[in-house]
């Protein structure tokens, strides 16, 4: 990287296209100084003829002070007339070089490596009549070369027009050619600096050492952490300025700048600044004049340059280079030294942090309890941690390579959408999958992620968390609230069984009594007693609800809302009314129902999330209060509000108030966990809003159950009116009692009946005669109902089976199908659901 712009030339190269413009203003700035010559001396001569004697004297004079020497040489280049500054350039009187009886050719004082330029430049005079200029190095009297611009000029006869002889004009531009060496030398030095290791201490060592072999003594200091101080972390130079250094470490020199007052001024401003090295300055430095004599003695004469090291607008530390020949001319070369060393230190430190920072990123790979993987934007695994190796029972080596959807049992686009926006704390950004792994089973995991720059390509780095536990968690957690709910129900359903059974056995000895004498008190009395046992099934059919799967979905049926918050409220009517009234205490319940759209749910799960909110909402009133529930439909979503005039929810605590375990009062903490992991498992969203003072309010939303979507009704819509025809029917079941039910119902509905008291009788039956209609109890010892289902479907796979059974609650549509049956009757039941049971199973046969 070239960092000078070098103007000194090599003369025995041939010129190039860019040092030609150079070249052009240098003769044109030489031509004018030879024509200034040219009047002064033609004045002079002129003065001479007319001027009194001792004028050549004074024109002689004259020519002597200037700082140019003019040389006249005839066509052989010797020596003819001399004039301007002989002794200053060549070491010689005027009289040694021309007169009666000498004889020299300019060509002895040019160095042996320039001659041949010179020459050239004389064989070249006639072709430049103007003049030329060349660049070249003469030797002095001692023997000491310096460079100079030798400009030659063609001199003619006037009359006959022929070359006598030429004028030489040699003007020492010593100075100005060692700043171009030194600059084009630091040039390279700097090219050196940026090549250097990436190591701080190897560029600072390459900084000082490059400066060392130029002949250069330094020093570099740099800034400590905060900034108060300059430690002076390296030299390197001669002995004299080695041994100096060790001089000023040894005594008690201030190392902050802001001491050395005839540098702070300067450098403070970002400036470089020019010291130089005697006693005084020196004084100043160390504040001890003795050492300061001992320091300029051994030193001699010497100019130190301070140049501050700024990169990206950060001032480092400052670099010091000291010689015997430096001066203000030197600045421009150290300054883009320093520029440049500066620049190599700031890349050293920051590849530094990079390298630490890369470490600290391994070392957190690896360390990480989830798994770590990072795969390229096709799927291949490129890294992945040791965690990652464990969890999937595989070495790192049979890791890298791997494609992700031999892992996991979702697509590389599914893992990809989780990384569109980067890891994030909710669960928007994860998905869930299926690890499987080299030994053992598979198991569940969540998948998130995040692209990153690795190897300077887009990848893909998954985080892979095992949520086995978690999963078993929930179970556990569902199951604990599904009994606490069962054991803060128990209660409730003990009271109203006690209430519904003091009305039977109160209108049955009622209508014993009106019997004999009263008809119609009698048909009253028999209406009560049915009115008692429908409730009682009722309160039955909502306890059996609990014991529903929370996995099952066979079960997501249209179910409306509005059923399910009336369920909910008369499951804990005891939580809301009785007990809190034998407290004293009053509960008041606003329903303000529409009647919205269906959504798809498990009407048992639903029940539960409400019954959760409205068990809070009461704990929320210990004193009393009002509860209300209202229903909406807008867009394609149905919500369900219910607000409380508790005593609300702290801002702090409301965005934690769905966390497992977390609570404020007594109790499991997991009443709105499980509701917000029912709400979510169908597909909506809760929002609770609550402020201190005003109540809390839950919001939730499904989304609609669109009719048109098609899923099968499971309760057949046909009415008892459209079945005419008489069956045959066969009727199994253990229970006595029951089975004279379904005789006689059957009967009453024109059909032919024969009853059998077990699983192992009905097969029987089935093997002597063939039966228009099986209706068949599920739970029975010995044989089960579903394997004489099984069997009498595989014997005759025409005829409609019905399956009764007093958990038909949680019969689902998989059991049923997996029975062979084709319609449900559950306990208890009357003669209306015996005459639909029977016409439902008629139409799915005959539309099967």
């Amino acid at each position: 990287m070239t960092i000078f712009d070098s103007t000194s030339r090599d003369h025995d190269q041939p010129l190039s296209g860019e040092s030609i413009p150079s070249l052009l203003d240098e003769l044109a700035v030489a031509r004018e100084r030879i024509r200034a010559l040219e009047c002064r001396v033609t004045g002079a001569a002129s003065e001479t003829e007319e001027s009194p004697p001792g004028s050549d004297d004074r024109l002689r004079t004259l020519l002597g002070n200037l700082q140019e020497l003019i040389l006249v040489l005839d066509a052989d280049r010797l020596i003819t007339d001399v004039a301007g500054n002989c002794m200053g350039l060549l070491g010689y009187a005027a009289s040694e070089l021309h007169g009666p009886g000498v004889q020299v050719d300019v060509l002895q004082f040019f160095d042996a490596d320039h001659r041949g330029v010179v020459r050239e430049q004389f064989a070249q005079a006639p072709l430049h009549p103007q003049g030329s200029v060349r660049q070249v190095r003469i030797v002095d009297r001692a023997g000491e070369g310096r460079w100079v611009e030798c400009t030659l000029v063609p001199l003619y006869d006037e009359a006959e027009q022929q070359l006598t002889g030429v004028q030489l004009i040699l003007r020492d531009v010593s100075d100005r050619v060692r700043a171009e060496q030194m600059m084009h030398a630091l040039n390279q030095a700097a090219a050196a600096v940026q090549k250097a290791s990436f190591s701080l201490d190897d560029v600072i060592e390459a900084a000082t050492g490059l400066l060392c072999d130029l002949g250069l003594n330094s020093g570099v200091g740099l800034y400590t952490s905060d900034r108060s101080e300059i430690e002076w972390v390296r030299f390197c130079g001669d002995a004299r300025f080695l041994q100096t250094v060790e001089m000023l470490r040894g005594q008690s020199v201030p190392t902050s700048l802001q001491d050395m007052e005839l540098l702070w001024e300067r450098l403070g401003e970002g400036y470089p600044a020019v010291v130089h090295m005697d006693a005084p300055t020196i004084t100043g430095i160390t504040q001890d004049p003795l050492l300061a004599r001992q320091i300029a003695q051994l030193l001699g004469p010497m100019t130190g340059i301070v140049v501050p090291l700024r990169a990206e607008a950060h001032d480092l530390g400052y670099l010091v280079v000291a010689a015997s020949w430096l001066d203000e001319g030197s600045l421009p070369a150290i300054q883009a030294y320093a520029n440049q060393t500066a620049i190599a230190i700031q890349n050293s430190r920051l590849i530094g942090l990079l390298a630490e920072s890369e470490m600290q990123y391994r070392a957190i790979f690896e360390a990480a309890r989830d798994g770590l993987f990072v795969m390229d934007t096709a799927g291949r695994v490129v890294a992945a941690s040791l965690t990652t190796c464990q969890l999937l029972a595989t070495g790192q080596n049979a890791m890298v390579g791997r494609n992700v959807e031999t892992l996991f049992s979702v697509s590389l686009q599914e893992i990809a959408s989780c990384c569109q926006t980067g890891m994030r704390d909710d669960d928007s950004g994860t998905v869930l999958a299926q690890a499987f792994p080299d030994r053992g089973e598979a198991f569940p995991v969540e998948l998130r992620g995040s692209y990153i720059l690795f190897d300077g390509e887009t990848h893909l780095m998954v985080l892979i968390t095992d949520i086995s536990e978690r999963i078993r968690a929930q179970e556990a957690l569902i199951q604990s609230e599904r009994l606490s709910a069962l054991g803060q129900m128990a209660g409730g359903i003990a009271h109203d069984f006690n209430n519904i059974l003091v009305s039977i056995l109160g209108y049955v000895q009622m209508a014993a009594d009106d019997a004999p004498t009263n008809a119609r008190r009698l048909l009253e009395d028999l209406a009560q007693i049915e009115a008692g046992a429908r409730d009682a099934a009722e309160a039955v059919s909502r306890l059996q609800a609990l014991y529903r799967e929370t996995d099952d979905v066979s079960d997501l049926v249209p179910v409306q809302l509005d059923d399910v918050v009336m369920d909910a409220l008369a499951l804990h009517k005891p939580r809301w009314k009785d007990i809190p009234q034998f407290q004293g205490v009053t509960y008041e319940i606003l329903t303000r129902l529409s009647g919205p759209p269906q959504v798809l749910g498990n009407p048992g799960e639903l029940r539960r999330a409400l019954s959760n909110v409205l068990i809070n909402a009461i704990e929320a009133m210990p004193e009393g209060g009002t509860v209300t529930f209202e229903s909406w439909h807008q867009g394609s979503d149905t919500f369900i509000l219910i607000r409380d005039t508790g005593y609300g929810i702290a801002p702090e605590i409301l965005p934690r108030i769905t966390e497992p375990f977390f609570t404020t009062k007594r109790g499991s903490g997991l009443g709105l966990t499980v509701t917000d992991n029912i709400v979510k498992r169908h597909g909506g969203k809760m929002v609770l809003d609550s402020a201190p003072g005003k109540g809390t309010s839950v919001t939730i939303s499904f989304p609609c159950y669109d009719a048109g979507e098609g899923v099968r009704r499971r309760i057949s819509e046909v009415t008892p009116e459209t079945v005419s025809v008489k069956l045959n029917a066969l009727v199994v079941d253990d229970e006595p009692r029951v089975r004279a039910v379904l005789e006689r119902v059957l009967q009453r509905q024109g059909h032919q009946v024969k009853t059998a008291d077990g699983g192992a009788e009905g097969l029987a039956a089935l093997q002597e005669h063939r039966y228009d209609l099986l209706i068949c109890d599920l739970g029975m010892p010995g044989l089960s109902g579903s394997v004489v289902m099984q069997r009498a479907h595989a014997m005759d796979p025409a005829m409609p089976i019905i399956v009764t059974t007093g958990w038909g609650e949680t019969v689902t549509p998989e059991e049923m199908r997996e029975m062979c049956a084709v319609a449900l009757l559950a306990k208890p039941f009357g003669q209306e659901d015996v005459r639909r049971a029977v016409a439902e199973a008629l139409d799915k046969t005959a539309s099967s």
